[in-house]
């Protein structure tokens, strides 16, 4: 008799897949969660910087065609090129919006305008990421999501309204064996983005979490680190939790992207 080679499964208490700073990009979004398959973990942990960085005009011409610009060379598709274009944008991070010449000039001198149609395509797409958990994920397998200081706040509703995933923004969650403490915000930065505050306020938000957690609770942290903050937590945790720290390494989100802006 031929025996397996394959490793029986070990008896796990947890296991956590974690990512982070997809950025708009569907494709990274999908394999992350098609990584439940592969390293079969009870928890899918999408550690915050999920939204996109800016939008890219797409211009249409007169003659139906479609022109943008990719990686600093202008590309210009048939009509019905459009679903190939969009794809090649967002697999850089960015949200294609289709305009005419005069559309691109309301929105140029009206940056409120702008700022509201990026954060609708960032709340879309948040809407777009829940269904298809829905669709691909075991339902034995945890989703959570959790900000970082390059996410608008256009999208938390919608994660904290859906019943599949799990949207424990500042707050902690039971995952069993440990909890997590998650908190999007970082200290001051030059980009000034919306998760933002002092080093000592951080540093009360963070004991303020962990303050909430019995005593001898293990507790796993999911934390930004856009810049490394000088204060303390006004309690010893080292010994509580692990930390995950994530990292911002662009100039925040923007409105616009690409030659047209």
């Amino acid at each position: 008799m031929l025996k397996s080679l394959r490793k029986p499964k070990k008896n796990r208490a947890l296991r956590i897949f974690f990512a982070t700073d997809v950025h708009g990009s569907d494709v990274c979004f999908r394999k992350f969660l098609a990584a439940a398959k592969v390293y079969e973990p009870n928890v899918l942990l999408l550690g915050g910087d999920f939204a996109g960085k800016g939008l890219v005009p797409v211009l249409r011409n007169g003659d139906g065609s479609l022109r943008a610009e990719l990686d600093g060379n202008e590309v210009t598709v048939p009509a019905d090129g459009w679903a190939q274009l969009t794809a090649g944008i967002n697999r850089r991070g960015f949200y294609a919006t289709q305009l005419h010449a005069d559309e691109l000039a309301v929105l140029r001198a009206d940056p409120d305008a702008l700022d509201r149609l990026f954060r609708s395509e960032i709340a879309a797409q948040a809407e777009r990421w829940c269904q298809l958990v829905k669709e691909r994920l075991d339902p034995a397998v945890r989703c959570i999501i959790t900000p970082g200081n390059d996410d608008p706040v256009d999208a938390d509703p919608v994660y904290a309204a859906d019943e599949r995933v799990e949207f424990p923004s500042g707050a902690v969650c039971d995952l069993g064996p440990v909890a997590m403490a998650s908190l999007g915000l970082v200290p001051y930065t030059p980009w000034n983005t919306e998760r933002e505050t002092s080093e000592e306020d951080l540093a009360k938000e963070i004991s303020s979490l962990l303050d909430s957690l019995p005593e001898g609770r293990a507790c796993r942290a999911s934390c930004q680190s856009a810049a490394a903050p000088c204060a303390t937590p006004s309690r010893s945790t080292s010994r509580r939790f692990r930390c995950t720290a994530t990292s911002t390494s662009r100039e925040g989100c923007s409105g616009w992207a690409g030659p047209y802006a």
